[in-house]
Parts: C-alpha cells; sequence; structure tokens
C-alpha cells in the first residue's frame, strides 16, 4: 500500500509541475488545442490582450483554428452565464 501511495504522490507532482509548455496566443495561433485545454483547465485569462488588444479568440480565428475558437468561444459563453447568474 505504501508504494501505491509514493507512486500517486509522485505522479501528482509531476502533473502539477506540467502547465501548459506555450502562451495563450502561440497556443491558439498554432492551432495547439492540448496547450489551450491546459490553459483553461490552468484558469489562464483568456480575455487577456496583448499589444493591439488581440486575445486567444481572435489569433485562433485569423489563424483558421476553428476547434480552438468554438473552445474559447464556448468558454466565454460558460463564462458570461455565470456572470448573468449574479
Amino acid at each position: 500500500m505504501k508504494q501505491h501511495t509514493n507512486h500517486t504522490t509522485i505522479a501528482a507532482v509531476v502533473l502539477v509541475g506540467c502547465g501548459p509548455s506555450v502562451d495563450i496566443w502561440t497556443a491558439a495561433d498554432k492551432g495547439n488545442i492540448e496547450a489551450v485545454k491546459q490553459h483553461i483547465a490552468a484558469g489562464t485569462d483568456l480575455d487577456a490582450k496583448m499589444q493591439g488588444g488581440h486575445t486567444p479568440l481572435l489569433y485562433a480565428t485569423l489563424s483558421g483554428h476553428r476547434e480552438i475558437d468554438g473552445r474559447l468561444e464556448e468558454y466565454a459563453l460558460v463564462q458570461l452565464d455565470v456572470l448573468r447568474s449574479f
């Protein structure tokens, strides 16, 4: 049992240390859906703007990454629903 607990602890530590490997704008621009999912899970501010006011959604849309822009739009709509519930 002790060995199983140690493996679980090690796995948890490794997973916590595995944050997104690239910033959200690069992930959206390059179509890196896994990094975008990691940013969403990590609570990254998906409305954050780069210089010039560009959001990750704009980068994904302009680059033609429909799966990513759909995921970001879905997240934004959920957040809007949460805000409206107050």
